[in-house]
């Protein structure tokens, strides 16, 4: 992510990342929030990738649109 920010032509091909739980706030923002019936669901057209920061080979690692489904205080990388 430094790379990117010196240059950013060069890097326009590395996804937005996020750390969690510290950029949480940030990661948040890239849900909007629809409501039906009697619950409220946080959902994102873009589909989102979460690795755990400490994970091997593939384990814990999930795709998701909604959420609900990020552990805010687990350290993981989006």
């Amino acid at each position: 992510m430094r790379m990117q920010k010196f240059f950013p032509e060069e890097y326009k091909f590395f996804p937005q990342t996020w750390l969690l739980p510290a950029e949480y706030g940030d990661f948040r923002t890239q849900f909007t929030r629809a409501v039906g019936g009697k619950t409220k669901k946080w959902r994102s057209r873009k589909t989102f990738i979460s690795k755990p920061e400490a994970a091997a080979q593939g384990r814990g690692i999930f795709l998701s649109r909604n959420l609900e489904d990020f552990n805010p205080d687990s350290p993981s990388v989006v």
